[in-house]
């Protein structure tokens, strides 16, 4: 082995391995279990139990689980499998691995007993497997059961010829190669009887320090728990040496990795960091260098669906011991009540310091990352990974004055009471005149002095009758109930059409979500969804609407049932969801003229859009602004929120309080989005080291636009190997069928086409069928008639109006325009889903490191329920926040509601993440 590691270290064990199952002195003790308790009827499949005494001067005995391939016993491969820790249960891999038979996910109780289910991708459907404990002390203690019988071979010699593989996981790399040795030579020397040894597999396998350990920080960079700044730190003053830090330096640079990073689930990067009672056990495997890590050796707990059925968790953990430590239990399984005390997963002890291979990883594992160069220097096998305010501001006419609380209540309710056709009346009682002329010095000192409510009567009136005699006022329907929603809605939610362009008649729809808490005073969004082309109800129903389609899918009266979403950021948001641009969703044009679009034009309709809808709306003029949205709208938002900002330096009616804009997984520049996708690839271990470091050397790094043929050809290779991953969460499937997002290719003529997805796509099969439930429920005539759809407007709604958009791409960066408002002090949100490779954190990080903001906050762990849900660091004197979400996507609300609402909630009432 590697760095003076001999493997001779650990033949002891192997030979007691191989004595267990060869030696003819010991008996394999077989029990055939055909119940178990939990386990509705006889079992489906073959489970023998047992001891097998391995040395008798010191009474040592393994227990084993043995199951029969379904398939064909007689000559399917017989699998030797081993649990890591070491001193972890090979129930584990039973139960929660590879086994036939798991806990139910409603975790149902039957006689005291949880419920145990049949496991569909059982490895034995195929295979024989034996489930042997590594290491004695884990359910085998020192009480022999059986001392005259020949060895489990000889004990079942219908296996002898069928092919034998040594596997297992974790702490089982040290042992599995060094056993699979053990029995070659062993075989070589002729002793009997002869094992039909044809190779080993090994997953997330423990084999050498220096690797091992040298490959955590690259992996910690590479999946996004530490700044581009502490890797660059880390590489130059631990010269990639990490495992063995030579100076203070570098001492230092592990340290600040490790701040950021002690809190995260080292089995499972995604995962909850649970240390609760029944949580895998934590290990110190502290060095005196100081470079200590806290280390899991056993699968931590997983969220809410893993309880259900989808990993391993704490109450998974508490399943398997109360099954294990059952007396009913143990009966069948030949587990004698004095020899195990409680049948907890793992156990650590002080004192325990030609043929085929596979290794395998996963890739959110950083006890064991998949560094594919670790092994490959040593192993000629086949390898393969699985990656993983007091005084308020208003303005009218061009001209600013400072309003008490009082005079702004007063005008409120003045402009709620007063109806259009009492405005109309107003006027012509002579009331209406010049904004510029009536809002005087006069009369701000009667707002400001006096604060009567019957002062402010002209004032009210003139504004209203100025908002009803627009010539294209905003059009508000009330929606109280819709269809699939069980009786009437508990929110305010309004829908309608505002007229951006009179002369091509260009409309755009919107919905408006008033705040749950204070719609006087929070703060007004603006959410543009992306696209180009997609509609603004995906926002409304998927990300951060308070309506949702249930998972269960249920129908009522022929509709998809709908159900109330509790990280709804309308809780403390008004919240207006425009279809932009038209064409879009809802929005329509009655002119060929007004059906096209573009950035620019977007912007401008969007300007005029707002202008209107405040307007028709006075009552939400001095609510705080932002702009935001994701994905495409990230071309949109910096713009948008810029050119609100000179129509309030130009005096233009009304004024808006603009205060700031976010945007998440933002396209924001090719140059910066492009070049990010290669190095995140190879972060999330989608490409290996070889195909990262070709295209690093012949594309110098500019992989937007390669400039000879073998960059071209480093490209192609790499889009060979990502081209069936979903680009917007690469964990997730990646669907084309007739209700999934509309795929389209933004093929460059330089060869480096990219099949891209600009909308979220369906993630597994519930989300998938949101995805179908929403264009079916949206095409519903009643449907469109609760929400205010005007007839013969819009044919069959489309989610991303793709195909049928007339748009042009005329912004082709927005880099400066986020420099600009930085400059003008605008507070900024940028966040990423960072499984999402359309449009990388990598590459978002990248932009903003251009914008050479000074650091306000170094980056850090941000945290939800005491987790780590994501990271975050800020710049410019906390204007603009950057933050990441782990495990989410490319609309990172989607995947994670809770996370986002907290992230969102924290950052537009001034905290820190």
């Amino acid at each position: 082995m590697v760095m003076m590691r001999s493997r001779w270290s650990l033949l002891p064990l192997a030979c007691c391995l191989i004595s267990w199952v060869a030696s003819s002195a010991v008996a394999a003790a077989g029990t055939t279990v055909n119940s178990l308790p939990g386990f509705d009827g006889p079992l489906p499949f073959s489970l023998e139990t047992g001891y097998v005494e391995v040395k008798e001067t010191t009474g040592v005995n393994l227990f084993y689980y043995f199951i029969h391939s379904e398939k064909d016993p007689e000559h399917d491969p017989l699998f030797l499998w081993m649990t890591g820790g070491p001193g972890c249960s090979s129930l584990c891999g039973l139960t929660y691995e590879i086994g036939p038979f798991q806990f139910s996910a409603q975790w149902h109780y039957r006689n005291g007993v949880p419920k145990l289910i049949y496991h569909p991708e059982t490895w034995t459907k195929t295979n024989n497997i034996i489930f042997v404990i590594l290491l004695w002390g884990q359910d085998s203690r020192t009480q022999p059961q059986r001392k005259d019988s020949s060895l489990w071979l000889v004990d079942h010699p219908q296996f002898l010829l069928n092919p034998l593989y040594i596997g297992g996981d974790s702490y089982g790399g040290m042992i599995i190669p060094v056993l699979t040795l053990a029995i070659d030579e062993r075989n070589y020397l002729g002793e009997k009887p002869y094992f039909n040894l044809k190779g080993y597999l090994v997953g997330n396998p423990r084999t050498d320090k220096q690797f091992d350990e040298d490959a955590k920080i690259p992996f910690f960079h590479g999946m996004g728990l530490i700044s581009n700044e502490l890797y660059e730190r880390a590489k130059e003053t631990c010269s990639g040496k990490y495992s063995a830090p030579s100076n203070i330096q570098c001492v230092q640079s592990l340290k600040s990795i490790n701040d950021c990073t002690k809190d995260i689930n080292m089995v499972h990067i995604l995962e909850p960091l649970c240390e609760g009672i029944f949580s895998p056990k934590i290990h110190n495997i502290t060095e005196q260098d100081g470079t200590s890590r806290l280390m899991l050796e056993s699968t931590a707990a997983d969220d809410d669906l893993t309880t259900k059925g989808k990993g391993r968790d704490t109450l998974a953990g508490r399943r398997s011991i109360g099954i294990a430590d059952s007396p009913s239990m143990r009966l069948p399984t030949a587990l004698s009540s004095a020899t195990s005390a409680s049948g907890y997963s793992c156990e650590f002890f002080s004192s325990l310091g030609s043929d085929r291979a596979s290794g395998y990883n996963r890739d959110g594992d950083v006890a064991l990352p998949s560094d594919i160069g670790s092994i490959s220097d040593r192993v000629e096998a086949l390898t393969y990974a699985w990656p993983h305010t007091s005084g308020m501001m208003a303005a009218m006419g061009g001209e600013q004055w400072k309003i008490g609380k009082d005079a702004i209540m007063v005008l409120a309710t003045l402009l709620q009471s007063i109806s259009p056709r009492s405005a109309l009346r107003c006027s012509q009682d002579g009331f209406q005149a010049n904004l510029s002329d009536m809002i005087g010095k006069e009369a701000r000192r009667a707002m400001v002095a006096r604060r009567s409510r019957w002062s402010l009567l002209p004032l009210a009136c003139c504004l209203v009758s100025w908002v009803a005699s627009s010539p294209a006022a905003a059009a508000g329907t009330m929606v109280t109930s819709l269809p699939g929603f069980d009786g009437p809605l508990p929110f305010s939610l309004e829908t309608g059409y505002v007229e951006v362009n009179k002369t091509t008649k260009v409309n755009l729809f919107y919905y408006f979500v008033r705040s749950e808490k204070d719609p006087e005073h929070d703060p007004l969004l603006v959410w543009l969804t992306g696209g180009p082309g997609c509609s603004s109800i995906y926002g409304l129903t998927h990300e951060i609407g308070p309506f949702q389609f249930t998972a269960q899918w249920y129908y009522r009266n022929g509709f998809p049932k709908l159900i109330y979403r509790p990280e709804t950021w309308t809780k403390t948001n008004n919240i207006i969801f425009v279809d932009s641009p038209v064409g879009t969703g809802f929005s329509y044009a009655t002119t060929e003229e007004g059906s096209k679009s573009s950035d620019t034009k977007a912007v401008k309709q969007l300007v005029v859009f707002l202008r209107k809808w405040l307007l028709d709306h006075p009552q939400f003029l001095l609510n705080p602004l932002y702009i935001g949205g994701d994905s495409y709208g990230g071309m949109i938002i910096p713009v948008l929120t810029l050119a609100i900002d000179e129509s309030n330096y130009l005096g233009e009616k009304p004024y808006f309080n603009l205060k700031g804009y976010f945007a998440g997984n933002p396209r924001t520049d090719k140059q910066f989005d492009e070049d990010a996708k290669i190095p995140f690839f190879h972060g999330m271990g989608l490409i290996s080291d070889e195909l990262y470091e070709r295209a690093k050397e012949t594309c110098r790094g500019k992989y937007s636009a390669p400039s000879n043929t073998q960059c071209v050809q480093s490209l192609k290779d790499i889009n060979d190997c990502t081209k069936d991953i979903n680009m917007l969460h690469i964990l997730e499937p990646l669907c084309e069928e007739i209700f999934s997002p509309k795929i389209h290719n933004t093929a460059e003529q330089d060869g480096t086409s990219r099949v891209m997805l600009e909308s979220t796509a369906a993630a597994d099969d519930l989300t998938k069928a949101a995805y179908i439930v929403l264009k079916i429920w949206v095409n519903d005539e009643t449907v469109r008639e609760n929400l205010g759809v005007r007839k013969g407007t819009v044919g069959d709604w489309k989610r991303c109006n793709y195909v049928g958009l007339h748009y042009v791409r005329d912004i082709h960066s927005t880099v400066e325009y986020h420099s600009t408002l930085m400059r003008k002090g605008y507070r900024a949100l940028i966040y990423s889903g960072d499984h999402d490779a359309g449009f990388t954190f990598i590459g978002t990080q990248a932009w903003i490191r251009f914008l050479n903001l000074s650091v306000a906050e170094k980056w850090r762990p941000w945290y939800l329920a005491g987790q780590v849900a994501g990271f975050t660091t800020s710049y410019a004197s906390n204007n603009l926040t950057y933050a990441t979400v782990k495990g989410a996507g490319h609309t990172a609300p989607e995947y994670k509601p809770k996370e986002c609402f907290a992230m969102f909630t924290r950052w537009i009432s001034g905290k820190s993440l």
